[in-house]
């Protein structure tokens, strides 16, 4: 059978395991949702305000399965274990964090206990993410092989330090992390929004076609996540145009939520808004440092 084939056959039988039995062996709504995404490759796509946090999902490989991310608690990790083996009886042998924070890494332990090797990039986790470490990091790119097919996992500045994004070039498939996200307000505290809004473009020039599946949100296609880029872009200038009309703090939040509101309608989040413009305002008043350029 040939490839292709052959992980197709493996999604619908993922699918089919997944109407068939519930997941973690319980009545219990499991807090996402798997579907394939390409041949071998599923998203796993974490409810809104459910225990699973943000978004994982995993590649089956010829030998061995790939995990990215972990969800934000044990027991949703428990769940998302237990579906890769209802898919498929390949060992998990790698478990790729896209950043080491509760709502991506709070499951590592299962998935560390179950053999996997945990890969993340460089740098401490952040307090209350997981009791597991990683035993492998990386600090620009890492290539990793679960068969014949090639992961490749990088960072890329901007949202944060330790982020890492995850590519499967057989698949043309991109799980971004937090550093992509659809209809979902970011978290600026850790953020430089010039150098995202730059590693963004440079995405968008290197996987024009790829299937992302960003941190937070549904399976997107490039230019669904284009909103994220109009929103770091547009409160970049508003906040620049409230400045040189002499706004400051509380002030320049009150002008600029009604427009902010308007645009980001429907996502969640928005009580993010208020400290985004604070952020914003210390970046382009020089209270805080820039992250360094991109190179995609």
């Amino acid at each position: 059978m040939r490839r292709a084939e052959r992980g197709w056959a493996i999604a619908i039988a993922g699918l089919a395991a997944l109407a068939a039995v519930p997941v973690g062996g319980t009545e219990e709504p499991p807090g996402f949702t798997v579907a394939p995404v390409a041949p071998g490759v599923f998203a796993a796509i974490a409810d809104a305000g459910g225990e699973a946090g943000g978004n994982a999902g995993f590649v089956v490989g010829e030998d061995a399965v790939l995990v990215v991310d972990s969800f934000a608690t044990p027991r949703a990790a428990r769940r998302l274990l237990a579906e890769i083996r209802r898919t498929t009886p390949l060992p998990v042998r790698w478990l790729v964090n896209t950043r080491l924070v509760p709502a991506h890494a709070g499951g590592d332990s299962v998935f560390e206990t179950a053999g996997a090797v945990i890969v993340a990039h460089e740098g401490p986790p952040a307090a209350g993410a997981s009791a597991a470490r990683p035993s492998v990091t990386f600090r620009d790119s890492l290539a990793i092989w679960p068969g014949k097919e090639r992961v490749e996992i990088f960072s890329l500045p901007g949202y944060a330090e330790g982020s890492a994004l995850v590519f499967v070039p057989d698949a043309n498939v991109l799980f971004g992390g937090d550093l992509l996200l659809k209809g979902h307000v970011p978290d600026l505290s850790d953020a430089d929004t010039q150098a995202w809004i730059a590693a963004l473009d440079g995405i968008a020039r290197r996987f024009p076609t790829a299937v992302r599946i960003p941190g937070h949100g549904s399976v997107a296609r490039p230019l669904d996540l284009r909103a994220l880029r109009d929103y770091l872009v547009g409160l970049r200038s508003q906040v620049a145009r409230g400045l040189a009309e002499g706004l400051s703090g509380a002030e320049l939040s009150t002008a600029l939520l009604p427009r902010l509101r308007a645009q980001c309608r429907g996502w969640s989040g928005t009580d993010r808004l208020t400290r985004n413009v604070a952020h914003v305002e210390a970046e382009l008043t020089g209270r805080k440092g820039p992250a360094p350029e991109p190179t995609p």
